[in-house]
């Protein structure tokens, strides 16, 4: 009987204060709708992508972000913002206001690609010497939208990326490669070390050459060769030097036995420091040949009318190469008077060794009286050597003088 008055006396207090008999507020809070905050359950990963086209200058890399939704109900990735940072250098900052929708216990990924340039890095004093790796830190912020309401989460992630190498550059040989009456060949090898895991592209190299001191060629060769991946290369560096050109340096060169020869170049390639340029050194002495040496070995007067001069001229080839005198145009005089004039070519002088010729010329009456009796008469040489090569050209004055014996 008691439970009954008691249902009733509750169910007569719930009649007044639906009927206004009480102020409603004094029971319930009101709550503005819009400024209702729910926790959001929602777990958000960033895994850091490959690293793609990996070079000297940058590389190309990115992140996931993978974001599972816990609720029951669906959600709304309405803002996507996110920085990546080198060494505390922003590389890369974006904001996305594209809504994707995650829909309730499923995960959605999103996949995010930035590229890093390491010049531009280095150029913000980011160290890269001595390292193999730099810090990176990827930071996202994300809004979620349900209903007209919103709430952000962050996550980061941080890791190291590679760091390229300088290639080691240095000389490997530098010597001399053919040599002839013309000129020589001079080889240089450099040895270019990647130590990198992609291909390095050597842009080309440039050097100038000097001979006694006195610069002789300045070479610029763009030709560009390709380094593998974490191999040793040789780049041969082929010069040809034509004693034509040396001569207008060092005149007298050709009384010389040796010159010195330096080349200063520079192997050109693109790195994280820019533009970079390897220095190659060489300091090298040239043993030069000797040009072939003329006398007149003999001469004897021949009784004839009119009267001649039987002329032995001797060639010598004191190099170890063979020569070919392309032109011998000359004059010989005895005791002043001009007695033969010729032109001689193609004469192939084997090394070591002499090539005689016999000249015959016709002299006057009195020349021959001068000449008889007597055990030597002096004479003088004049003319023009020209020899050939493959290297080029080489035309040489002569002027020479001394005394020949007489046959009676």
């Amino acid at each position: 009987m008691k439970n009954i008055v008691l249902k009733i006396a509750v169910f007569a207090g719930l009649l007044c204060l639906l009927s206004g008999c009480a102020d409603l507020s004094r029971y319930i809070k009101i709550v503005d709708s819009k400024q209702v905050k729910e926790d959001i359950n929602v777990d958000i990963i960033i895994e850091k992508g490959k690293v793609l086209d990996f070079s000297m200058t940058g590389l190309k890399t990115g992140f996931r972000i993978t974001m599972t939704n816990h609720n029951r109900y669906n959600l709304v990735l309405s803002e996507l913002s996110y920085k990546a940072g080198i060494e505390e250098e922003i590389v890369e900052a974006k904001k996305e206001q594209d809504p994707v929708t995650i829909p309730a216990g499923k995960t959605v990924s999103m996949e995010r690609r930035f590229s890093v340039d390491f010049i531009q890095l280095a150029k913000s004093a980011v160290s890269f010497i001595d390292k193999k790796e730099l810090h990176y830190t990827i930071t996202c912020n994300c809004t979620f939208t349900r209903n007209n309401k919103s709430a952000q989460k962050s996550v980061d992630s941080s890791g190291t990326i590679p760091v390229p190498q300088l290639p080691a550059i240095a000389l490997a040989d530098a010597a001399t490669g053919t040599i002839d009456i013309c000129g020589f060949t001079y080889n240089v090898k450099i040895k270019v070390d990647n130590p990198n895991p992609f291909w390095l592209e050597i842009k080309g190299f440039d050097y100038d050459l000097f001979v006694n001191k006195n610069s002789l060629l300045s070479i610029t060769n763009k030709t560009v060769q390709q380094i593998k991946a974490g191999s040793v290369s040789y780049i041969d560096i082929p010069i040809v030097v034509a004693f034509t050109d040396i001569a207008k340096v060092v005149p007298d060169m050709f009384s010389r036995e040796k010159l010195d020869v330096t080349l200063e170049g520079n192997v050109e390639y693109d790195s994280f420091l820019g533009n970079e340029e390897s220095p190659v050194h060489v300091d090298d002495a040239i043993t030069l040949p000797q040009l072939p040496r003329i006398t007149i070995a003999r001469i004897e007067p021949v009784i004839s009318m009119p009267p001649k001069l039987t002329i032995t001229l001797d060639i010598f080839n004191p190099n170890d190469f063979d020569i070919t005198m392309a032109l011998f145009d000359f004059v010989i005089y005895f005791s002043g008077s001009k007695i033969i004039q010729s032109k001689k070519q193609g004469i192939l002088l084997q090394s070591n060794k002499t090539n005689r010729t016999k000249l015959t010329a016709e002299i006057n009456a009195s020349l021959l009286n001068s000449i008889t009796g007597k055990k030597q008469v002096s004479y003088a040489v004049k003319g023009k050597f020209e020899f050939t090569s493959t290297i080029g050209t080489l035309t040489i004055p002569l002027d020479i003088s001394g005394d020949a014996g007489v046959s009676q």
